[in-house]
C-alpha cells in the first residue's frame, strides 16, 4: 500500500472511530435523565426485577406466574420447593396480593437475601380445586451480563462458555512454546489469549455458580463479578486493537482506553451502590458497544494494511467478522440513542459474546505466518482427548461420590478439587509415557518435519558436494511437496529442475540478498524486504516461489530456487528450516571445498613422491648394476647377458606400471624377484633369497613399488653391512579378508627413530596411509638379528 494513502486511510479509520464514541456518549447523556428515572412514575413493565426470579402477571382471576427464570427451571436442586409457571398468587407475607406490579413492588424493596413466604395454588390435572403450597423465596441481587427472558439463550450459553474455555486454552497453550523466542515482540497475541481465557473462565465461573448452588443471594459476588466484566470486557477489545498496530499509531488505544476507564469508574460505583436500574441497562450496552466498537476498529485496521497480501480464506474471515461486528455496533447504538421503544439486549449481548472469538481466532490466525499446522493439530487433538477423558472421570466422581451417600452444600467443589487431581495424574501419565503414545498423534507433516530434520542432521556427514546437493534436492522436494527445486551454482553444473535465469540477474540477485543476509518469497506476508523492480519481476515471472542465496567461504556459489508448495503458502516456520538446513549445507559444502583443494594438493604431492621416488631408485639401481655388468663382461660374457635381460625387464615394469596407483601382488613379486636376482649377481653366494608365498595371495592389490622399496632397503640398509652371509626372506599369507606379507633380512637392524627420515620408507607409508586412510597397515621391527617388515594389504569383496 503506498504510503500516503497508508496514512491517509489510518486517520479516516481513527475519525470515524471517534465520531462513534462520541455518537454512543451523547446517547449515554440523553439516556442520563435522573430525574425521569427516580421522580417520575414509570409504567410497569412485567420483568425479573426484584428478583424472586417469577414474572407476574394480572389475569381475569388473580395474578398468575408467567415466567420462571431458567436459572431455577434447569436447577436438578429445584422441583416442587419452587414457583411453577401457572401458579396462582394470593398472598406474600402477609399482604394479599391483587395485583402483578404489587407483588415485584414486594419483591424489589425487599434486601437481598430477605426470605419471603409465598402462598400460591396450583392446579393439578388430577386435582379440581388446586393444592395451596407455602414457598420460602430468597429475594436475590439482581445479576448483570446474564440472560433473564430468552430461554433459547440460556440453554445454548453454557455450551459457548465451554467451547470458549477450551479453544482459548488451547489457542493460549499452543501459542505460548511458538511466541516464547520472540516474546518481546509478541507479547499482546499471548496476553489476548490469556485474557480471553479469564474472560470466558469468569464468565463460566458465574454462570455454573448460579446453576448449582442452592441459594442466590449472592451480592458480593455479583458486585465484583459485573465490576470485573465492566473493566476487562473493554480492556480486551483495547488489546485487541492494540495488537495490530505499529510504531506512533499504537498512542491511538488511549481514546477507547479512556472510555473504558470512565465506564469501569462509573459502573463500579453504581454496582456497589446497590441499585443499577435503567442505567445498568444502559452501562450494560455501552459497554457491549465500545467492545463491537474496537473489535470493528481492529479488523478494519487488519484489512486496510495488508489486504492484498491476505489469502481467500483470510479475507472471507475478515470480511464476515467486520460485518457481523459492525451489525452488533449498530444495534448497542440504537439502544444507547433508545431509538428502539421496546429495547431487550439480550440477543445482542449473546452475539456480542461470541464476538469474543473474533479476536483470539484473529490473532490465532496470524501465527499461522509461523507454521506449526501440524504442532496445532496434534496438541489440540492431546487436549480434546485430555477433555474427554476430564469429563468421564468427572462423571464417575459424581456418581461414586453419589453411591456412597456423600451429599452436602459444598460437594461440586470437592469434586472439582478430585478432577483436578486426576488430571495432574493423567498428565503424569502421559508425560512417563509421551515417547511411547507420540507416534499415535504424528501426522503426516510432522512424518516429513521428522525426515527433513534428519537429513539436515545428516549433512555435515557428506563427503562430496555434489550429492550432498542431489540429495538436498530430493529432501525439499519430499518435505514441501513440490515439483520445481533448482539449485544453481557459480561455474558448476546445475542441480535440480530447469530455470530460465539469466546468469547476470541471478549475480544481481545474490548480491542483493546475500549482502543483507535476506531471502525473496512471493508470499509478501512474510517477505523480508522488496527488491528491486528488475530483480522482482523477473522472479515473479518464473515459476519460483522462494529464492534462497548459497554463499560459501564469502564467494558467489549459487542461488536456490523453490516452486509452490502443494498445500498453501511458504510461512516462517518454512523459512526457518530452509534458512536452517541451507546454513549447515553452507558450512558443510565450505568444508568439502577446502578438503577438496587439499585433496587436489596432496594428489598433486603424491604423484611428485612417487615420481621422485622413480627417479631415485631408477639411478641408483642402475649405477650399481651397470657396474656389475661392466666386471662381467670379460669374466662371464653369458652372466653380463643375463644381467642386462633382467635390468631391461625392470625398465619395462617401470614404464608399463608408472601411470598405474596400483598393482598385483603377483606383479609386484615378479619386480623383487628380478631386482633381487640382479642383487645376487653382485653380491654372489653372499646373498641368499627365500621366498613363501600363498597362491590366494598373488592377486591381492597393493601400490606399486611398495614392497620393491622395502626389499631394496633391506639390501641397502641391511645384508649389505655385514660382512658375513645375507639373508632375505619374504612370507605371504592370506588371513581372513587380509593378506600379510613380511619381508625378514638378518642385517644389523633398524632405527625405528629414522623410518621417516628415509625418504623411500617415509614415501610408502604416506601412500598406504593416502590410499587406505589407515595408518596401522606398515609394521617395522627390530628383531635383535634383523630387521621385519609386515605389510597388511586389504582383499577387495567382489
Amino acid at each position: 500500500m503506498h504510503p500516503s494513502r497508508n496514512s491517509f486511510l489510518r486517520w479516516i479509520s481513527l475519525a470515524l472511530v471517534l465520531a462513534a464514541l462520541g455518537m454512543g456518549v451523547m446517547g449515554w447523556m440523553r439516556r442520563f435523565d435522573l430525574g425521569a428515572m427516580v421522580g417520575e412514575a414509570s409504567e410497569f413493565q412485567p420483568g425479573f426485577g426484584g428478583t424472586d426470579w417469577v414474572v407476574w402477571e394480572n389475569t381475569a382471576t388473580g395474578v398468575h406466574a408467567l415466567k420462571i427464570h431458567p436459572i431455577i427451571k434447569n436447577n436438578p436442586n429445584y422441583g416442587s420447593s419452587y414457583i411453577h409457571e401457572g401458579d396462582h398468587l394470593f398472598r406474600i407475607d402477609q399482604h394479599d396480593v391483587y395485583d402483578a406490579e404489587v407483588a415485584h413492588a414486594i419483591a424489589s424493596h425487599a434486601s437481598p437475601g430477605t426470605v419471603l413466604m409465598y402462598q400460591v395454588r396450583r392446579w393439578d390435572a388430577l386435582e379440581s380445586g388446586g393444592t395451596w403450597k407455602n414457598i420460602l423465596i430468597p429475594v436475590s441481587f439482581l445479576p448483570r451480563f446474564t440472560f433473564r427472558e430468552y430461554t433459547g439463550i440460556w440453554t445454548i450459553y453454557p455450551w459457548l462458555l465451554v467451547v470458549g474455555v477450551f479453544l482459548s486454552l488451547v489457542t493460549f497453550l499452543i501459542l505460548f512454546p511458538i511466541l516464547r523466542p520472540t516474546l518481546r515482540e509478541h507479547w499482546p497475541g499471548l496476553l489476548l489469549a490469556g485474557m480471553c481465557l479469564g474472560l470466558f473462565l469468569l464468565l463460566g465461573l458465574r454462570h455454573l455458580n448460579l446453576i448449582v448452588r442452592t441459594e442466590y443471594v449472592k451480592i458480593q459476588f455479583e458486585q465484583w463479578f459485573t465490576v470485573a466484566v465492566l473493566w476487562l470486557l473493554p480492556l480486551y477489545g483495547s488489546l485487541a486493537l492494540f495488537s495490530p498496530l505499529r510504531g506512533r499509531w499504537r498512542l491511538t488505544v488511549i481514546a477507547p482506553l479512556a472510555c473504558t476507564f470512565l465506564l469501569g469508574m462509573s459502573g463500579t460505583q453504581l454496582v456497589f451502590g446497590g441499585d443499577l436500574g435503567t442505567l445498568g441497562q444502559l452501562l450494560e450496552q455501552c459497554v457491549y458497544f465500545l467492545f463491537m466498537l474496537q473489535v470493528a476498529w481492529m479488523l478494519a485496521w487488519s484489512m486496510l494494511a495488508s489486504w492484498k497480501g491476505r489469502s481467500l480464506i483470510d479475507k472471507t474471515f475478515h470480511l464476515l467478522a467486520f460485518s457481523y461486528a459492525s451489525s452488533l455496533v449498530f444495534l448497542f447504538l440504537l439502544g444507547i440513542l433508545g431509538l428502539e421503544d421496546n429495547w431487550s439486549g439480550e440477543p445482542a449481548a449473546f452475539l456480542a459474546s461470541g464476538g469474543i472469538f473474533i479476536p483470539l481466532i484473529s490473532i490465532s490466525a496470524s501465527q499461522l505466518k509461523f507454521g506449526r499446522v501440524s504442532l496445532v493439530l496434534t496438541t489440540s487433538l492431546q487436549y480434546v482427548i485430555l477433555a474427554a477423558a476430564s469429563l468421564f472421570f468427572f462423571y464417575v466422581i459424581e456418581k461414586v461420590l453419589s453411591s456412597v451417600g456423600i451429599q452436602f452444600r459444598y460437594q461440586i467443589y470437592l469434586e472439582l478439587s478430585l478432577l483436578l487431581v486426576v488430571v495432574f495424574l493423567l498428565r503424569a501419565v502421559w508425560n512417563s509415557y509421551e515417547g511411547r503414545w507420540r507416534n499415535y498423534f504424528i501426522l503426516a507433516q510432522q512424518e516429513r518435519r521428522e525426515k527433513i530434520s534428519a537429513f539436515s542432521a545428516r549433512i555435515p556427514q557428506y563427503t562430496s558436494s555434489r550429492k550432498l546437493l542431489e540429495d538436498l534436492v530430493e529432501a525439499m522436494q519430499a518435505y514441501f511437496e513440490t515439483s520445481f527445486i533448482a539449485i544453481r551454482l557459480h561455474e558448476e553444473d546445475p542441480v535440480g529442475s530447469q530455470l530460465n535465469l539469466d546468469p547476470a540477474i541471478q549475480e544481481a540477485l545474490h548480491n542483493a540478498l546475500a549482502a543483507k543476509s535476506l531471502y525473496w518469497v512471493r508470499n509478501r506476508q512474510v517477505s523480508m524486504e522488496h527488491l528491486p523492480a528488475e530483480l522482482e519481476s523477473a522472479l515473479i515471472a518464473s515459476p519460483a516461489s522462494v529464492a534462497l542465496p548459497i554463499s560459501v567461504n564469502e564467494n558467489i556459489y549459487g542461488m536456490l530456487y523453490l516452486g509452490g508448495k502443494r498445500r498453501g503458502v511458504y510461512n516462517l516456520d518454512d523459512l526457518e528450516i530452509l534458512s536452517r538446513i541451507i546454513q549447515q549445507t553452507r558450512l558443510t559444502l565450505g568444508v568439502l571445498h577446502l578438503l577438496e583443494r587439499e585433496k587436489l594438493l596432496m594428489e598433486k604431492n603424491y604423484e611428485a613422491n612417487l615420481t621422485a621416488l622413480r627417479s631415485q631408485i631408477n639411478p641408483h639401481f642402475l649405477f650399481n648394476t651397470l657396474n656389475t655388468i661392466s666386471a662381467l663382461i670379460h669374466d662371464d660374457p653369458d652372466g653380463a647377458e643375463k644381467a642386462v635381460e633382467k635390468l631391461a625387464f625392470i625398465f619395462r615394469y617401470t614404464l608399463k606400471h608408472s601411470d598405474k596407483a596400483a598393482v598385483t601382488m603377483r606383479d609386484e613379486l615378479s619386480l623383487v624377484r628380478t631386482y633381487l636376482e640382479i642383487e645376487q649377481i653382485r653380491f654372489g653366494d653372499r646373498l641368499n633369497l627365500e621366498m613363501d608365498l600363498d597362491p590366494e595371495g598373488m592377486d591381492v592389490e597393493l601400490p606399486a613399488f611398495v614392497v620393491q622399496t622395502i626389499v631394496e632397503n633391506c639390501i641397502k640398509h641391511g645384508t649389505g653391512r655385514i660382512t658375513g652371509k645375507g639373508k632375505v626372506s619374504i612370507l605371504l599369507r592370506k588371513e581372513a579378508d587380509m593378506v600379510r606379507c613380511e619381508i625378514v633380512d638378518n642385517g644389523p637392524g633398524i632405527d625405528l627413530s629414522r623410518v621417516r627420515a628415509s625418504t623411500g620408507l617415509s614415501n610408502i607409508l604416506t601412500r598406504m596411509s593416502h590410499i587406505y586412510g589407515r595408518d596401522d597397515l606398515l609394521k617395522f621391527e627390530n628383531t635383535g638379528n634383523g630387521t621385519r617388515v609386515t605389510v597388511w594389504l586389504p582383499v577387495k569383496k567382489a
